[in-house]
């Protein structure tokens, strides 16, 4: 299976442009969808977070963080954050698969 990453870069001048990042190869027999979202669901409930299980973002402080305090929630969700770049899908992927050379060749024409 083929995995393609791509970064949306917003921009006032052209909308929106997509950009291919990365081109990953990985075995048929792995769900990089399911690998990814158990991954990221374990790290969570390793630093006791609740988050969005579609999204992967903090949840609210309110609803779902009220034994912690206001700094508390602040830290967490900057700890969070920086969990999210750390186990990104490009390390997963990094990870179980292997990175493809590519070109676009709307570049080259």
């Amino acid at each position: 299976m083929i995995y393609i990453l791509e970064r949306v870069l917003v921009d006032e001048w052209t909308w929106n442009t997509i950009t291919t990042t990365h081109v990953f190869e990985v075995p048929d027999d792995i769900n990089v969808e399911e690998e990814y979202r158990d991954h990221i669901l374990a790290v969570a409930n390793s630093v006791s977070a609740v988050i969005n299980p579609h999204w992967y973002n903090l949840m609210d402080h309110e609803n779902h963080h009220p034994h912690l305090s206001e700094e508390e929630y602040e830290s967490l969700s900057q700890s969070w954050t920086e969990e999210l770049r750390v186990n990104s899908k490009f390390s997963l992927l990094k990870s179980i698969g292997r990175e493809l050379d590519f070109k676009k060749l709307s570049e080259e024409m």
